[in-house]
């Protein structure tokens, strides 16, 4: 719960931060460079890859996506991960073996280390909610992995 809090606040944050950004002078004419459409790829493209993960962003990316949203979560040692939810969701992901997560088991983000985290599979299972998903085996990334590879993608695609 309190990652989740703070993942919140920190979006909010974002949001208020976008939102704000105005000239000084509100007489004089802002220029924009936003396009006038976004097309959101929310958790990249999760219907067809595993949602939050870098290859679900690449392709939201290559399926015209000019805007990825994603949810973060914050590990024990305070790395910045990317996570929707505050737990391991066993509905999506399998233990470290392969194995399906015990019904009884939460594994809490904020209360394990991102090296236990990494371990999980959040790409094998299929996901009953999008039955076409490209499934194999991945783990959560970090953040900052997250934001590297895609802006290494965008530049290796020449996207603007």
């Amino acid at each position: 719960m309190k990652s989740s809090i703070i993942a919140s606040v920190c979006s909010l944050i974002v949001i208020l931060s976008l939102n704000s950004c105005k000239a000084s002078d509100p007489d004089k004419i802002v220029e924009r460079s936003f396009p006038e459409f976004f097309k959101e790829g929310h958790r990249g493209a999760r219907g067809l890859i595993p949602e939050n993960t870098v290859k679900s962003m690449k392709q939201a990316i290559d399926d015209g996506a000019n805007f990825i949203e994603l949810d973060i979560q914050f590990s024990k040692d305070k790395k910045v991960l990317v996570a929707h939810d505050a737990t391991i969701n066993k509905e999506i992901s399998l233990m470290p073996d392969g194995s399906e997560i015990p019904e009884a088991s939460e594994f809490v983000l904020y209360q394990m280390n991102y090296e236990d985290i990494k371990k999980f599979d959040v790409g094998t299972k299929p996901n009953r909610h999008f039955p076409q998903q490209k499934n194999e085996k991945t783990s959560i990334p970090l953040f900052s992995e997250l934001i590297d590879s895609v802006e290494n993608y965008i530049a290796e695609k020449n996207i603007a």
